[in-house]
């Protein structure tokens, strides 16, 4: 009886959990991502590129690495960054996505707000909101694509 109970239980978690994982749509892409209101100088500007993927065996995943982009001749190193995503949850239709990585420093933190599934008629900064908190407690804010009104 026990037993049957565990299997219940289990059977409950996991359709809750699919969900919960169907209600947002993961949409993979590479994003330039920049300082919110910042406006690039197509000539020469740096950034952050993230890439995201629905990972065929661990669920989606993203890739963050420092780019510079124009015609000027000045270097950024890449600093290639992994992060697991795990979906924290949906709120009018945006996925809030939440991952941490482990650094030389202690663990690093990252926040990503997806937007561009929004069904609520406001308007939000960015379809892309990343927010990174540093071992030390320090958040650097990145958006990607524009702001968007739906």
């Amino acid at each position: 009886m026990k037993a049957l109970g565990l299997i219940a239980a289990a059977l409950i978690g996991l359709s809750a959990h699919a969900t919960s994982i169907q209600t947002h749509k993961f949409q993979p892409g590479s994003f330039n991502l920049n300082q919110p209101g910042m406006v690039p100088n197509p000539n020469c500007y740096t950034f952050v590129n993230m890439t995201l993927d629905k990972g065929q065996l661990f669920g989606p995943f993203a890739v963050l690495e420092n780019r510079v982009g124009g015609l000027c001749e000045i270097y950024a190193a890449p600093n290639t960054r992994f992060y697991d995503l795990k979906l924290a949850g949906i709120e009018c239709g945006s996925g809030h996505y939440e991952a941490t990585r482990i650094t030389e420093d202690g663990p690093e933190k990252l926040t990503l707000i997806d937007h561009r599934t929004r069904t609520c008629r406001d308007m939000v900064p960015a379809k892309l909101i990343v927010m990174i908190e540093s071992p030390d407690g320090q958040v650097t804010t990145l958006h990607g694509m524009a702001p968007v009104r739906r």
